[in-house]
């Protein structure tokens, strides 16, 4: 059986979909020689895009889930990000696993162009189906959704080759 989210929780789940979606557009504008504290961005980085896959992916999670489908979004795989980076963001982010131990310092790398902007792409169009189903972004105003979308557009085209 799956899930079915009230109002109430329809519209305090678009405001964590939106910081989500945030977290992940600015931290690409990060950057610091701390190697340290640049773990911290990359991993912070690579933590939204985990979550926001399962956000646009997941069709009928039987959890309390938050799902683009709730919001009248389609659900549908973002093919770009390739299984291999699938299972480092599970093994690697999120699991202490000893996969990640054999890692060599070049496997370690996250390449952006096929992990993280693909998941930009998709909550580009996730922001503009928002401003355009304007009863769905109740509790953040239409000027910070537009202000998102202008984030991540920029975001967009510093990747692009």
């Amino acid at each position: 059986m799956t899930y079915t989210p009230t109002d109430d929780e329809l519209s305090k789940g678009l405001h964590a979909v939106f910081y989500e979606i945030q977290q992940l557009a600015f931290t690409p504008m990060l950057s610091t020689p701390d190697a340290g504290i640049n773990n911290a961005i990359v991993e912070s980085r690579l933590l939204h895009v985990r979550t926001l896959l399962d956000f646009f992916e997941d069709a009928a999670k039987q959890k309390d889930d938050v799902l683009a489908v709730h919001y009248g979004f389609p659900s549908r795989p973002i093919e770009e990000v390739e299984a291999v980076y699938r299972e480092r963001l599970n093994k690697d982010l999120a699991h202490l696993t000893y996969s990640r131990t054999r890692r060599t310092q070049s496997d370690k790398q996250w390449p952006y162009d096929r992990v993280v902007v693909p998941v930009i792409e998709r909550c580009h169009l996730f922001a503009e189906h928002v401003l355009a189903t304007p009863s769905i972004y109740a509790r953040i105003n239409r000027d910070d959704w537009q202000g998102l979308v202008a984030v991540l557009a920029a975001v967009r085209t510093a990747f692009e080759v």
